[in-house]
């Protein structure tokens, strides 16, 4: 399977698992009332 792109400029976009995972870490931190949360992510191989 090949990786979506942007229509318009060509940039990667993640895939449907990737941005269920980042939503549900947005609405655990929203949840506990976390105003600035810095996380650093690994590049993946």
């Amino acid at each position: 399977m090949a990786a979506k792109a942007c229509e318009n400029c060509g940039e990667a976009l993640p895939d449907e698992a990737v941005i269920v995972a980042l939503l549900k870490q947005a609405e655990q931190v929203v949840a506990a009332g976390v105003e600035i949360d810095v996380r650093r992510f690994a590049v993946a191989a």
